[in-house]
């Protein structure tokens, strides 16, 4: 029963991974756009960044993928785990 688990909580955090991610682009892009008092050097629309960010986003997870953040192991901590992230 515990590899089910294992394998439920993983596929869980790929969408999740991917909800999070859009929503850091999102709000560093509204934050440098729209709420810094700075002009933008080259100006995108935000229609034209949401399609570069969700053409990246698969690439993105699939680093994560591969540096072994959706491997589940009990003997991982959460240093190691933060390491990974940092690498990834």
């Amino acid at each position: 029963m515990r590899k089910r688990s294992e394998l439920l909580f993983s596929v869980i955090l790929v969408p999740l991974d991917f909800v999070a991610l859009m929503a850091a682009f999102v709000l560093a892009y509204i934050i440098r756009v729209k709420l810094e008092g700075r002009p933008v050097a080259h100006p995108i629309a935000a229609l034209t960044f949401l399609q570069i960010v969700v053409i990246l986003l698969p690439a993105w997870i699939l680093i994560f993928a591969l540096s072994g953040l959706y491997h589940q192991s009990s003997l991982r901590g959460r240093l190691d785990e933060i390491g990974k992230v940092f690498v990834a």
